[in-house]
């Protein structure tokens, strides 16, 4: 996601009546799973919606990740996904 989509949806909420609405980021309904419930109950470290397809997110912390490092982050965890499908194809349904 970038900033275009942000501002695409801000035009759309505000387009429909609702000035006052604002979108700062957009993300998936996992991952919005993910930081609600590490929001509540700092101890969440995972969150998976199964539907037609299965997506998962977890906490990782960043230091063995070779990508993150020299990143300012100031919690010191990154959110990581491992998605995935099931189609009748892949599996008994």
């Amino acid at each position: 996601m970038n900033g275009n989509e942000v501002d695409k949806l801000t035009e759309k909420l505000q387009g429909v009546g609702i000035a006052s609405a604002s979108a700062d980021g957009v993300v998936n309904d996992t991952v919005g799973t993910l930081a609600l419930g590490h929001f509540h109950d700092g101890d969440t470290l995972a969150a998976v919606t199964i539907g037609t397809g299965t997506n998962a997110w977890y906490v990782e912390r960043t230091d063995p990740i070779i990508k993150t490092q020299g990143l300012l982050t100031n919690s010191g965890g990154m959110a990581l996904t491992f998605p995935t499908s099931l189609t009748k194809d892949s599996a008994n349904i």
